[in-house]
């Protein structure tokens, strides 16, 4: 088993850093080479690769009030998205565990407030999980 922090993080069986790979996910999130290192800095996500398959161990950031965390936390979701279709993409199997730090439907929540369904955060992860096609990272077991 090979480990990387971060999600980032190069193993020897995938690309490399500072890889076209790692440009066009930056590109795509909207950072400088600066703000994805920012990203990535925080010790949010552990990346192992089983051979059979790569394992994203991620915290997701939390965001509260503070819109530049909430901006934060999007990028950050955002990338690790971009990741996840790199590696599938590259023909691997990729599993994601952790923590996501939003609520995802009602249910989950103990007092859905007007507006739940309309936070960002909340519709990303809702087409991050098969919601949209094109931001579908493919094949989805949730428990």
């Amino acid at each position: 088993v090979a480990a990387a922090e971060g999600f980032m993080g190069a193993l020897e069986s995938m690309p490399k850093e500072g890889s076209d790979i790692d440009e066009k996910i930056r590109e795509a999130v909207g950072c400088t080479r600066d703000e994805m290192e920012a990203l990535d800095a925080e010790g949010r996500c552990v990346l192992t690769d089983h051979r059979d398959f790569v394992l994203l161990n991620v915290y997701f950031p939390r965001a509260g009030c503070d819109e530049e965390r909430f901006d934060f936390k999007m990028r950050f979701s955002r990338a690790v998205h971009l990741r996840c279709k790199s590696l599938q993409d590259a023909g691997r199997e990729v599993v994601l565990v952790g923590d996501v730090n939003v609520a995802h439907q009602r249910r989950d929540h103990c007092d859905p407030y007007e507006g739940f369904d309309e936070y960002p955060a909340r519709q990303w992860l809702d087409k991050f999980l098969g919601g949209d096609e094109e931001e579908s990272s493919g094949r989805l077991w949730v428990d």
